[in-house]
């Protein structure tokens, strides 16, 4: 199955609906730079991996700004943010935007597979998170 025909998991039907289809990762990657900054004026965007392995490109909640800001320099942290469960992300990491684009595959498998949250900088600031879809705060 391709990336443009990813079948539609139950569990994120509703999600689908609401955000719409995802994106599969190669194309993401060509388009990188408008799918974050949709991402930063609040309209998430899913994207997907070889048809079965799903992430969402999610703004950061404001409220945030300052405890991942703390992350800067840092490859792992604990930081809760608002929306998030700590109990469903494992862990959260940084990646700058150039890096986010280039291993775009890799970070969807991760959020998928492993539970990690990347958080998406620019200098020292957070533009966009990357998670697991079922963690993101749903469509309104």
């Amino acid at each position: 199955m391709s990336d443009g025909q990813a079948k539609i998991p139950p569990a994120y039907r509703r999600i689908v609906d609401g955000w719409g289809p995802p994106c599969p990762v190669e194309r993401a990657k060509d388009r990188f730079t408008d799918l974050v900054a949709s991402a930063e004026a609040g309209r998430p965007v899913l994207l997907c991996r070889d048809g079965r392995e799903w992430a969402a490109l999610l703004p950061v909640p404001a409220a945030s700004v300052p405890q991942l800001t703390e992350m800067a320099g840092k490859d792992r942290a604990e930081v809760r943010v608002t929306g998030f469960s700590p109990a469903l992300v494992g862990a959260w990491e940084p990646r700058d935007l150039p890096a986010a684009r280039r291993e775009l595959p890799q970070l969807v498998r991760a959020a998928y597979r492993r539970r990690i949250a990347f958080v998406l900088w620019t200098d020292h600031d957070p533009r966009a998170i990357i998670a697991p879809v079922d963690v993101a705060p749903g469509p309104g």
